[in-house]
């Protein structure tokens, strides 16, 4: 009967607990949604108080494209432009609560590009505040061909420019590309001697007037394209 009644209460309180995070968490998506609401009506109306109430004191701004905005830049920037528009208010419906401490994770795609944006919350002195955004440009969507497998041999082996070597190899019917100290990539064919990697770079394969591989041109999505040579 003891132990009955032991069982009995730690069902009740895992229960209870569970109904209390659950209402909890709806709590702060009604908080938040409020935030986000606040937030609009001072960008409207440019209330720079508004504003500085928004924002944790230490808050940051990472920038897809690689810049930093501390509070004092986020708000400055919001008062300086005569084209704010108001921010869509995101449905919560991925939110993470821990506490004091929440994250809200999007992928956000616009005709001009998708991002995956992560935003922190943190609760102090009763009131919500932006602790932390972070952006993440994505790749453009890219069309993958399906590469020839019994054509595949012609593009392996190792090259090399200005000191520094890059190997291609196949595994299982799929092309890698290796540079010393820097993880090997998948390659996906892009069609007509060209592949491409998950950092978004491009591989241009080389040929000669027989067909031969000579060498690559790989264009980095950000930064100066190099060619190689094949040695081998």
């Amino acid at each position: 009967m003891r132990a009955f009644a032991i069982f009995f209460y730690f069902i009740s309180a895992i229960t209870a607990f569970g109904q209390d995070s659950t209402a909890y968490r709806k709590q702060v998506r009604e908080e938040l949604t409020q935030l986000f609401n606040n937030w609009n009506q001072a960008r409207v109306k440019y209330d720079h108080k508004g504003l500085e109430q928004i924002f944790a004191d230490d808050y940051v701004f990472i920038h897809g494209h690689g810049f930093i905005d501390n509070k004092a830049a986020t708000v400055y920037d919001q008062l300086n432009t005569d084209s704010i528009q108001p921010v869509p208010i995101p449905d919560f419906e991925a939110l993470q609560v821990f506490e004091d401490v929440a994250i809200l994770k999007r992928l956000i795609k616009s005709p001009q590009g998708s991002n995956y944006n992560t935003n922190i919350f943190i609760k102090k002195n009763g009131k919500w505040l932006f602790a932390v955004s972070q952006t993440t440009l994505l790749q453009p969507e890219r069309k993958t061909v399906i590469a020839k497998i019994d054509s595949l041999h012609i593009y392996l082996g190792k090259y090399e420019s200005q000191g520094r070597f890059l190997t291609v190899t196949n595994e299982n019917d799929t092309l890698f590309a290796s540079i010393v100290k820097i993880p090997k990539r998948r390659l996906s064919s892009a069609g007509s001697d060209i592949f491409f990697d998950k950092l978004g770079a491009d591989y241009k394969f080389l040929k000669n007037e027989n067909g031969e591989i000579t060498g690559i041109i790989v264009r980095p999505r950000f930064g100066q394209e190099v060619q190689w040579k094949k040695i081998h």
